[in-house]
């Protein structure tokens, strides 16, 4: 289960306070803020010191990002406004990047992509991650479905989706696609308003506009 903060960051674009989500496992250790331009510095340096590692399995993150400006524009003027891209942070360290696409053709489902860096791998901090997103798209943005592409033989990645309760759906090429569904809620009359308390204080109803979103990867754990 996890705790959602929001705090009001400037929106320079707009002339209007935006709310970057944020989204913490149980323990506080693992931590997914949306990105903000004051970001930059942080991610740009995690991706500079792992573009080796990046650049597995056809990635193209490393490529991507060239300079920090590149970072920093990709934040405050993405391609995509519609995705949601959050900064990885575990016990205050940025260690990744992990991401929610809205499917073009279907606004009930969705893809996730994420990278780590190689130091950070082997800590549970994907497999949190994906969990966490997972269940906020699920109980606040009203998706039924996520789904992640993974290169094959990318098995890092395989287990971290695996452990996260993702199944595999088909073959695409040389991608695997990973699939979870949306939990059905119990129907019983009688718990229902219990499990409707539950998810308001876990999850609280949340609903951003915010433009920063960008990069869609993956890279294992």
């Amino acid at each position: 289960m996890s705790n959602i903060e929001r705090n009001l960051i400037p929106n320079s674009e707009a002339g209007k306070p935006v709310q970057p989500i944020e989204i913490t496992s149980a323990t506080g250790r693992v931590r997914l803020k949306q990105y903000t331009p004051a970001d930059a510095e942080e991610g740009f340096a995690l991706i500079d010191k792992n573009r080796e590692h990046l650049s597995q399995f056809g990635d193209r993150t490393a490529a991507k990002y060239q300079t920090i400006d590149d970072f920093r524009d990709s934040i405050m003027h993405p391609n995509n406004p519609q995705r949601l891209r959050f900064g990885i942070r575990r016990d205050g360290q940025l260690v990744g990047t992990i991401n929610l696409t809205p499917d073009e053709d279907n606004s009930k489902r969705g893809e996730i992509g994420y990278y780590l860096g190689a130091e950070f791998q082997r800590q549970g901090n994907m497999r949190a991650a994906v969990e966490l997103l997972s269940d906020f798209a699920f109980m606040n943005l009203d998706y039924e479905e996520l789904y992640a592409e993974v290169v094959d033989g990318n098995t890092a990645s395989m287990s971290v989706l695996k452990k996260a309760r993702y199944t595999f759906e088909e073959k695409r090429g040389d991608k695997l696609i990973m699939v979870k569904h949306k939990p059905k809620l119990r129907d019983d009359s009688r718990r229902q308003p219990e499990s409707a308390h539950a998810v308001d204080q876990a999850y609280g109803l949340i609903h951003s506009n915010s433009a920063y979103g960008e990069n869609n990867t993956n890279s294992g754990e």
